[in-house]
């Protein structure tokens, strides 16, 4: 029976990142995995998203200098970007290279579904392996609608894999992945709707940003129906039909299901070891262990109330590494996260949330109409961010609406962790110009007129 430091059930960034700095530590490890080794984001997730936005992106921008001397369309060919998708993402869609470099590294791939037999065992197929330390990192997967129709309903992972895009496509749910994806269809010129249960999308974020994004939205086409609920999914002569518990009927090409993901939990052997987990995640402790001391969990399937993001994943990958390797015992402590909904315009956050302390007296709310400074947003008038203050006149938290809302919190979120101040900003870093950020905390420092 093989011998190993540390298995890590799962290939994606809540394992991979800890198991490198393990493995250079000279701890023998393994990752066991089942799917596509990298996991969701690196195949079928993020990355697929980012590089089918681009040309959408460049749609948005040429939009705003439609009136300012710019002439001429620029459209989308969705079979040759789908093309170039996959020339840059299945290129190795093994990942031959890293099969081969993490052996080396003293890292084994174990190719299958791992299931755990006890504390100090994991089962892949006919084969066991012995182990000091277990960490499940398993993810999430798409939730599914239990309606008359389900078979004709459509999975993120599918929808970025679509050869032709659809004249007509149906989004249910009001989430990151409608909102994405939807922008992402219309901008390809389809005709697209966005069905939510509530009036309330974007659960999260701050609810004045959401609704302006969704106008923006629907300014440019995009059909929502709200409050409602989809009951079944017809086939018809001419496609499909979708029907809400509201009666209404919606006839389109395409639904896709963007209800929520859940955790990847029940074949892991969890509940014969006494190891709570229900569709949230898996519960643990403040050092991601769960009631088997020596059995870890990480990224989107612990049960936590953090966003559940690649990043964060991530970080606590590495903190479970640093965790065995003895570097710390301290419990883990998340630094300010950023988040960002990938339509356009972009919506970020960090920090502390307004809609949580918009009306708590110890904090100041001040909003940033920093779009006025046009020359520095690419003629983007609306964008504005909301920065919170705490009593110390510390910068706590912010939610950004505009193309660079990513960018902004980033640096929202470094200026966070240093507890700065608008003067400490000013005073203390000189930022390049012109640029989005400089203006932004002139207005906010009250150098610039809001």
């Amino acid at each position: 029976m093989k011998q190993y430091d540390v298995i890590f059930i799962g290939s994606g960034h809540a394992t991979w990142h800890g198991a490198t700095k393990l493995a250079a530590a000279g701890k023998k490890v393994a990752l066991v995995e089942g799917d596509t080794l990298f996991g969701t984001c690196t195949n079928y997730g993020c990355n697929a998203k980012m590089l089918l936005d681009g040309p959408a992106d460049l749609i948005h921008q040429t939009h705003a200098y439609q009136q300012t001397g710019l002439t001429g369309e620029v459209k989308i060919d969705w079979p040759s970007l789908m093309k170039f998708k996959h020339q840059v993402l299945d290129a190795d869609p093994d990942h031959h290279s890293i099969r081969e470099a993490f052996p080396k590294m003293g890292i084994d791939i174990i190719d299958g579904w791992g299931q755990i037999s006890d504390a100090h065992h994991v089962k892949v197929g006919p084969d066991e392996y012995e182990t000091d330390y277990i960490v499940i990192g398993s993810g999430l997967r798409p939730a599914k609608l239990e309606i008359p129709g389900k078979e004709f309903l459509h999975d993120s992972r599918e929808f970025l894999d679509i050869p032709e895009m659809p004249k007509h496509l149906t989004f249910i749910g009001g989430g990151f992945i409608s909102y994405e994806f939807a922008d992402l269809a219309r901008a390809a010129g389809a005709e697209v709707d966005i069905i939510s249960h509530s009036d309330r999308p974007l659960r999260s974020f701050y609810s004045k940003y959401v609704q302006k994004l969704t106008h923006q939205l629907a300014d440019r086409g995009i059909n929502f129906e709200f409050n409602q609920s989809v009951t079944s999914v017809t086939k018809t002569d001419d496609g499909l039909v979708v029907k809400t518990d509201t009666g209404n009927e919606i006839k389109t090409d395409y639904v896709l299901d963007a209800t929520g993901r859940i955790a990847n939990y029940e074949q892991l052997g969890l509940e014969a070891l006494g190891i709570e987990a229900d569709s949230n995640g898996i519960t643990v402790d403040d050092h991601l262990r769960t009631s088997v001391p020596n059995i870890f969990a990480s990224g989107d399937v612990v049960k936590k109330s953090q966003p559940k993001l690649t990043p964060t994943a991530a970080y606590e990958s590495n903190y479970i590494a640093k965790l065995l390797l003895g570097k710390t015992d301290q419990a883990l402590s998340y630094p300010p996260i950023a988040e960002i909904i990938f339509a356009l315009p972009r919506l970020s956050q960090v920090g502390v949330k307004v809609d949580a302390v918009k009306n708590d007296d110890q904090y100041q709310i001040k909003r940033i109409p920093y779009g006025r400074v046009v020359f520095e947003t690419k003629n983007e008038p609306t964008a504005e961010a909301t920065v919170v203050l705490n009593a110390k006149n510390e910068i706590v938290g912010a939610t950004v609406l505009g193309n660079q809302a990513g960018p902004l919190a980033n640096l929202l979120s470094v200026i966070i962790s240093k507890h700065m101040t608008p003067d400490d900003v000013n005073n203390d870093m000189i930022m390049a110009f012109p640029d989005e950020s400089f203006g932004l905390f002139q207005m906010l420092s009250g150098e610039l007129p809001g």
